[in-house]
């Protein structure tokens, strides 16, 4: 093996579309209104914290890809079998430009080169 990715979200991306949701009085997806509601009463953050975490920070995120001209294909295909809807049906329902932030690009990590440590720093935008 050459290289080796694992899929990630980019956390500060994602904290970025949360925002614009909650501007435009869109339901945030699993409930996070709640939880954030209930670790503010507190004071303490809620046991479902992992959440609010969710992703990794983008100076972490080796590789960048842009896949933009295959949006609409994605979102098609998220949309052809009703079990998705389960689980996607918030990103099926965002408006288009919301849709469009939400699976666009592409963010992994390269956590392994043949031969030698991925360097500090490494950055590209294609995974081949």
């Amino acid at each position: 093996m050459e290289k080796l990715y694992e899929i990630v979200f980019n956390r500060d991306r994602w904290t970025e579309l949360m925002e614009v949701m909650k501007e435009r009085g869109i339901e945030l997806p699993w409930g996070a209104d709640d939880e954030e509601a209930e670790a503010g009463e507190s004071g303490a953050e809620s046991e479902s914290g992992e959440e609010r975490e969710f992703g990794i920070p983008e100076a972490q995120i080796t590789t960048t890809v842009d896949v933009a001209a295959w949006h609409e294909q994605k979102r098609a295909s998220m949309d052809c079998h009703k079990t998705q809807r389960q689980d996607l049906g918030w990103l099926l329902d965002l408006p288009p430009d919301l849709a469009a932030r939400a699976t666009t690009p592409e963010y992994f990590v390269l956590t392994r080169l043949r031969d030698r440590e991925v360097p500090d720093g490494y950055r590209e935008t294609s995974v081949f």
